[in-house]
């Protein structure tokens, strides 16, 4: 289990665990046994999860952390609402250093070669090694979040999360029908926006949590 910060340096990297556990079992078995991590963790942290941690978000309430997580499709649902579909967004947009970080260890040369089972009662020290030069020569994986750009972004996409889904709208009111009549358009009559480079870089080559 490794607990990546929001740039992407790794904090701390626990495991190997036995391929019957799933997450949220590591998880609360590293949180309620070492001490060592919990001093690096404040009451009122936000933990960002996957849904594999579902089933240990209680645990991470009860010792003071607001989890955030993508939201599970409710049974009878066919499709999230626009606000859950927005917040799941959000959430990925944080965690992909988390994924970003794991593609740069599998990627070093000690995990790209088959292991030796000789190999396998020191493996957690080689991933914490691994993981250490990683932050020391690699560095962050995000270097500019504090720039223009980013805060940008990062508004855009809060000001966003609350909007309606003028498709949706339009869907359920049947005005998208292929028996609807349909009218002949051409460039001098419709309103189509104005965009300059900025603009088409965001859309084409942005991050697609935004459109």
């Amino acid at each position: 289990m490794s607990m990546v910060l929001p740039d992407g340096y790794i904090l701390d990297i626990i495991g190997p665990f036995h391929g019957t556990k799933n997450d949220a079992s590591i998880t609360e078995h590293v949180l309620r046994t070492n001490n060592s991590l919990k001093n690096r963790i404040e009451d009122g942290d936000t933990m960002i999860v996957d849904r594999g941690f579902r089933d240990v978000v209680p645990v991470f309430t009860d010792l003071g952390y607001e989890v955030k997580m993508p939201y599970y499709l409710e049974k009878g649902n066919k499709q999230y609402t626009t606000l859950q579909a927005n917040e799941s967004r959000l959430v990925t947009k944080v965690r992909w250093t988390v994924e970003s970080f794991h593609t740069r260890l599998k990627k070093s040369q000690f995990f790209s070669n088959r292991i030796e089972n000789q190999m396998l009662p020191k493996l957690e020290y080689c991933i914490r090694i691994i993981s250490a030069c990683l932050n020391c020569y690699r560095g962050a994986i995000v270097q500019n979040y504090n720039s223009l750009e980013s805060q940008a972004v990062a508004a855009a996409m809060k000001d966003r999360k609350g909007k309606c889904n003028t498709l949706l709208a339009l869907i359920e009111t049947g005005k998208t029908n292929a028996r609807q009549r349909w009218s002949e358009i051409d460039e001098a009559n419709i309103d189509f926006p104005l965009m300059d480079l900025d603009d088409l870089r965001v859309l084409f080559f942005g991050s697609y949590q935004i459109k």
